[in-house]
């Protein structure tokens, strides 16, 4: 009798280069974003001008608000949803239950608990294991559907915005988060740059604690790119991007001609207005609204713009090869950018925190990435997966026939 294949990681002889090249240069963006996050508080991640107030450093924040941040970590959640449409694509031909896929999860969540708390409070992954299991729920829904369902997710923010501005207007007491104080960014500073490893956790638990306590109108916004990326899958998009290249063709024209006048107004709003985006105005629901479309729209050119070139350009598929060693070992080099990052800027390291500005922290963006290209080629010249993958992997998949899985050699 033919025994069914046991469940296993994807081989690197069936990956699809694609997807390892859009996420490989959603890393890229990821770090250029995040590196304000490594270097100064949590308190002036949205509002740079409370520690910034010279002409280069805004005007550099300025574009990378413009042009980076949101939009590639919008790619990188829509690749995790592929990456979900794959697992259960092979489950299913094995005749698997999706078990795995919430051990997957719960392995995640560990070790986005010790990057979150042991690392750097702007942590993605536990988010991303909080709301992958959601996933399952949708896995008869229609092609429309998802796409439905995405949607209504993706507003629930916006839309929360809204019904407060005019609860305000109308003259509800509405709930103000307090305003930070330069003191308090003084002493958060001081904690960084100065202060023990003791109160470095302490700070970080702190600020991690702030940021996720408005989980509730950011989760849905996951959840909806990741249905995004099963419907991406589904319609063969990803997997036969060369018949669909028309396609792809018109995301990247309306992408940038939509999202670009959008995410400047956005912007615009947020440096000249600069309203408290906690609280529902006119000006911060303006913002928050014309940033939230632009953001999946701009997301939607980048990627469809390495989609064309990958897929017509012979060169090009030589030339985006760099993005694929990172992209295969994207959990690694997404701890690493984070490591690398906090030890630059905190008091263990470097202690440039709250000394980098948004300009000066483009050298280390440039300069670790590069770093990162070439220890990715070289790990997975002697490797299959990077080393977070192979820990995933280890803790998620059984070892066929009661073995231990062979740790990377490198």
């Amino acid at each position: 009798m033919e025994q069914t294949p046991a469940l296993a990681p994807v081989p690197p002889s069936e990956r699809i280069r694609i997807i390892d090249v859009l996420r490989g240069a959603a890393l890229f963006g990821i770090l250029a974003a995040n590196m304000r996050g490594f270097a100064a508080p949590f308190a002036v991640y949205m509002e740079p001008f409370k520690m910034w107030s010279d002409a280069p450093n805004l005007t550099a924040q300025f574009l990378i608000d413009l042009l980076i941040s949101g939009k590639f970590i919008t790619i990188f959640a829509v690749l995790f949803g592929i990456g979900f449409a794959i697992q259960m694509d092979r489950a299913a031909l094995r005749g698997q239950n999706a078990w795995f896929y919430l051990r997957r999860m719960a392995v995640l969540m560990l070790i986005g608990a010790v990057h979150s708390f042991g690392v750097w409070w702007g942590d993605i992954l536990m988010s991303y294991a909080a709301a992958g299991p959601m996933l399952l729920l949708f896995r008869r829904t229609s092609d429309r559907g998802l796409l439905r369902w995405a949607l209504a997710l993706y507003c629930v923010m916006p839309a929360l915005m809204v019904v407060g501005m005019i609860a305000s207007m109308a003259g509800a007491e509405m709930p103000h988060p307090p305003e930070t104080t330069a003191e308090e960014i003084a002493e958060t500073v001081r904690i960084y740059s100065q202060g023990s490893v003791l109160e470095i956790f302490r700070e970080r638990a702190r600020e991690w604690t702030v940021l996720n306590s408005f989980a509730a109108f950011f989760l849905p916004r996951v959840l909806a790119l990741f249905l995004a990326g099963v419907w991406l899958w589904r319609r063969g998009l990803i997997v036969n991007a060369e018949g669909h290249l028309d396609w792809w063709r018109r995301a990247r024209t309306i992408g940038l001609a939509a999202g670009l006048p959008l995410s400047l107004a956005a912007v615009g709003v947020q440096y000249v207005l600069r309203p408290n985006i906690m609280e529902p105005n006119p000006a911060s629901v303006a913002m928050m609204l014309a940033g939230s479309i632009a953001m999946p729209l701009l997301s939607l050119f980048y990627a469809s713009t390495l989609v064309v070139l990958f897929h017509t350009k012979r060169e090009w598929k030589t030339r985006l090869t760099p993005f694929t060693y990172v992209g295969r070992m994207a959990l690694t080099n997404y701890l690493l950018q984070s490591v690398i990052g906090t030890t630059l800027c905190y008091a263990y390291g470097a202690g440039l925190y709250g000394k980098m500005g948004p300009l000066l922290g483009l050298i280390p963006t440039v300069v670790v990435y590069g770093a990162q290209i070439q220890f990715s080629r070289w790990w997975l010249g002697k490797n299959d997966y990077g080393p977070a993958e192979w820990l995933w992997r280890k803790l998620t998949y059984p070892a066929p026939g009661g073995r231990s899985v062979t740790a990377p050699s490198a």
